[in-house]
């Protein structure tokens, strides 16, 4: 969502579609999450401690910092050590290996984790507002024309056997419209 937000501010493009995935979500929310086992109850509690991080991202970036700025955390003499690690299963990974007090992912990528069968039981100690699910962001050189014919061929993806096998490889179960207004949230934090 950030760097959708930041492509249609900084070159006009166009917001397409979203997914509604098998689950039956279009959105996500980021999560700052320690381990269920953790002495820390809230933002205020990550003071001098560590927290792995996913750069560039809503949930694993821009939300945290939000968070942290909110509570006066940056810039303090105590503030939280933050690590950036390549994906959101990295992060996932590296607290529930105890190597970081906390993390900030996508909550969804957190729930995939959480079904798994080895899963560390993790608690979110905060959680942001819902944004869209990556989402098809188009450029702004594409015509008016282009738009409607490329967003109505993935509103209807779903009508055809063939179209609904590739959703469900992707994971999705269709495509829903997705307007700039969702990602008011985003541009707020910024």
């Amino acid at each position: 969502s950030l760097v959708a937000v930041l492509a249609m501010d900084r070159f006009g493009a166009k917001v397409c579609v979203k997914p509604i995935t098998t689950k039956g979500g279009s959105t996500y929310r980021g999560a700052i999450f320690v381990r269920a086992d953790s002495s820390i109850h809230s933002i205020d509690d990550l003071a001098g401690g560590t927290i792995a991080m996913v750069r560039a991202t809503t949930a694993g970036d821009l939300y945290p910092m939000y968070e942290m700025k909110q509570h006066n955390l940056l810039h303090a003499d105590n503030q939280p050590i933050i690590t950036w690690m390549g994906t959101h299963d990295t992060v996932i990974r590296e607290v529930a290996e105890g190597n970081f007090d906390a993390g900030a992912a996508k909550d969804l990528r957190l729930d995939a984790y959480a079904a798994g069968p080895n899963a560390i039981p993790m608690r979110r100690i905060a959680i942001g507002p819902p944004v869209p699910n990556n989402a098809l962001v188009l450029s702004s050189q594409i015509t008016d024309d282009e738009y409607r014919t490329m967003t109505d061929l993935l509103l209807r993806m779903d009508s055809t056997a063939e179209g609904r096998s590739v959703l469900a490889q992707l994971g999705f179960n269709r495509f829903i419209l997705c307007e700039p207004s969702e990602y008011r949230p985003v541009i707020d934090m910024i």
